[in-house]
């Protein structure tokens, strides 16, 4: 399961999100989370003295687009061609770990943008896409499970639910982007297993390495056979619980399994 972030090109009025072009990719195993990728985007593959024109002659804004591109350092000799940004991007996806059948991309209003694009970006190179599957962390992810939130914004969302993160994203820069929602969607992987106490213990005793894990590091027993232990559970999954990164994966494994998987597309 990845975590990814894009930032474009602002077109002109008429273009869809199929047409946008990427200026950069970031990308986060999301259960390894020290896997990392990220690489610069020459969206047209142009060569130096022509990149600016050809970008005005599809339709890009420069003006905004410009911005953009001091925000996140894109320079020129930075930049990967089309065809070679997307075929290491794929590489990353394909070498990560699996946890269902088939790769997963997780993108905070993809559904709208980060996944057409993509899509769109394999089109204009003529390459056929792997055999991935989509999860849109806005709509099936931070609104289904915090519906009292009133912004869901990336940048809300990780202020308030990880405030005791060490990671100060510079935001709007696609790999930084990709790593606050890598933490978001840990978290609320384990607010879902503090809210489903018998779920989560039943789905542990049937993961024997994920649990065995859990019980290395002394997380958290992983049982709840009495009345006392429910009442405990919550906080103790939320305090303590959380610290521990073999119980941070099997939440998201639980999670995935057990809610996710349903809006999977």
């Amino acid at each position: 399961m990845i975590s990814y972030d894009l930032e474009t090109c602002l077109l002109k009025k008429g273009k869809k999100r199929h047409d946008v072009l990427i200026l950069s990719i970031g990308a986060v195993d999301v259960m390894n989370p020290e896997r990392t990728f990220h690489c610069y985007v020459n969206p047209l593959a142009s060569n130096r003295n022509r990149y600016t024109t050809d970008l005005e002659e599809y339709g890009v804004r420069m003006k905004p687009t410009n911005t953009v591109m001091r925000n996140i350092r894109w320079r020129y000799d930075k930049a990967k061609m089309p065809e070679d940004a997307l075929s290491k991007f794929e590489a990353f996806v394909m070498q990560t770990p699996k946890i269902l059948a088939v790769p997963i991309l997780v993108a905070h209003n993809g559904r709208s943008f980060d996944h057409k694009i993509i899509r769109g970006a394999y089109d204009r190179a003529d390459r056929t896409l792997p055999d991935i599957r989509y999860l849109d962390s806005l709509h099936d992810i931070t609104r289904k499970c915090y519906k009292k939130l009133k912004c869901h914004k990336l940048g809300f969302l990780h202020q308030t639910l990880c405030p005791n993160s060490d990671f100060n994203p510079h935001w709007h820069e696609a790999l930084d982007d990709a790593k606050a929602l890598m933490e978001i969607m840990t978290t609320t992987a384990v607010e879902h297993v503090a809210r489903m106490p018998k779920q989560a213990c039943e789905h542990a005793k049937r993961q024997e390495a994920l649990l065995e894990a859990i019980k290395k590091d002394d997380a958290l027993e992983m049982s709840v056979g009495c009345e006392r232990s429910l009442k405990l559970w919550p906080g103790v999954v939320r305090i303590r619980a959380a610290k521990y990164r073999s119980f941070r994966r099997f939440a998201l494994h639980f999670t995935l399994n057990y809610i996710w998987k349903e809006y999977i597309r």
